[in-house]
């Protein structure tokens, strides 16, 4: 199996064969991107409403079966993104409170503290567009002794 297909495959924690991993690869890629373009803007405005904003679609994939950027590219793609792993949820839960500490340091006026939150969660979710490895979901996979899987 291609090392991307693998990735995804564990991102997901559903077992699916290589050629369905593959299909996956753009869908996959939309929610970190997603969160770059609206945390990149947050940071350009030094706005923390803006960040507030990201911080609250992200944490919608904490406590749903899918982010709010995947829900929007599902009610238009082919290819579905499929139901978060409780990994990847955890993910989506460790960027909003990044995201909102990132707003809440632009409206106490430290700009230097928001911009490096703000940054350090663009290059994770960069990381996460570019090699399918979400750094928070392999950490938690590390630790848990049983895995679970989005088709449970």
């Amino acid at each position: 199996m291609k090392k991307e297909a693998k990735r995804i495959n564990d991102q997901l924690q559903c077992p699916m064969s290589e050629q369905e991993s593959m299909n996956l690869k753009k869908a996959m890629r939309v929610t970190p991107i997603s969160c770059i373009v609206l945390t990149s803007v947050g940071l350009f405005l030094h706005s923390p409403y803006i960040m507030w904003l990201a911080a609250a679609t992200t944490l919608v994939g904490a406590f749903s079966r899918n982010s709010m950027y995947d829900r929007v590219y599902n009610l238009f793609a082919k290819v579905k993104v499929p139901p978060l792993a409780s990994a990847r949820s955890f993910g989506c839960a460790f960027g909003a409170i990044v995201l909102s500490l990132s707003g809440y340091m632009f409206l106490i006026g430290e700009n230097l503290y928001a911009l490096f939150l703000g940054g350090f969660m663009m290059l994770m979710a960069g990381i996460a567009a570019i090699t399918q490895i979400c750094f928070v979901s392999v950490l938690l996979n590390l630790f848990r002794s049983e895995k679970k899987t989005c088709c449970e």
